[in-house]
């Protein structure tokens, strides 16, 4: 493998956050917030030395070249050949819902449901190299909950008169 490294520079990242939230004397709590991220110029590689996707259409010819495949590529001489810069790019989006509802005595129920999407090059074949849906990425989340707030009370002086022992 033969690594060639172009010229690099700084990846340039930016994100933006917003939300908006329901009444805060009510039992129901509405909630929506807004993510965003992209990252422009990502350290990235291709094989510049890979089988262009174009090179045949008929089945004998492609069969010879699966046969073989190494005299069919740009630079037959070299195996692959990785050309290291700033290709990646990246840019996720979500959408955030929360409802919660507030019964008697510290009980509440908490939903969470977010619907995302990240698009990415960065796991693209090195062939059609165009941004995509990222491969490993979880598009829609659903969270409840429903936990109980419990009133601790303290009382450190009980020992202490228990044992004879002046606080």
């Amino acid at each position: 493998m033969t690594r060639v490294i172009v010229g690099q520079e700084e990846p340039r990242t930016a994100s933006a956050t917003a939300g908006d939230g329901g009444p805060g004397g009510s039992d129901v709590v509405l909630e929506t917030i807004y993510q965003g991220s992209a990252g422009i110029g990502l350290l990235n590689n291709w094989d510049i030395n890979a089988i262009p996707l174009n090179i045949a259409s008929d089945y004998a010819t492609l069969d010879n070249i699966r046969r073989n495949a190494q005299n069919f590529k740009p630079y037959p001489q070299f195996g692959s050949i990785q050309l290291y810069s700033n290709f990646g790019h990246n840019t996720y989006h979500s959408a955030t819902v929360r409802v919660e509802k507030r019964y008697h005595q510290g009980l509440f129920v908490t939903g969470f449901y977010t619907l995302s999407k990240n698009l990415t090059d960065a796991d693209a074949d090195e062939i059609a190299r165009r941004r995509r849906q990222a491969v490993r990425q979880v598009c829609d989340h659903v969270v409840l909950s429903h936990p109980l707030q419990v009133p601790v009370e303290r009382r450190l002086d009980i020992k202490l008169l228990d044992s004879g022992l002046e606080p």
